[in-house]
């Protein structure tokens, strides 16, 4: 269950701090102006949340484990990845 949290804490590595501010810019408006990356931040970690539970919940349940099932859990892997890769890149589109 690690992956989970490390992907987690991994999300916030997107989310920029503005730099410098212009002389007529506040860092709320900077902030503001910034608005996509923090979505995708907050989208992702949902989406990795829910996913982290179901995993826990599913694996409780679970009395053993073959090659398929671990085969699709690592396919659930991947699909974590896919999820904070992609809104990142989602991000940075509509920023720019």
């Amino acid at each position: 269950m690690g992956c989970f949290a490390i992907a987690i804490t991994l999300l916030v590595l997107d989310v920029k701090v503005p730099r410098a501010l212009d002389g007529n810019r506040t860092l709320g408006s900077a902030l503001v102006a910034m608005w996509p990356s923090y979505l995708a931040f907050v989208t992702s970690f949902a989406t990795i949340l829910i996913m982290w539970i179901n995993h826990h919940r599913m694996f409780t349940l679970i009395g053993r484990a073959d090659h398929r099932l671990m085969f699709y859990n690592g396919l659930l892997f991947a699909r974590r990845d896919d999820c904070a890769v992609s809104d990142g890149a989602r991000s940075r589109v509509s920023a720019a």
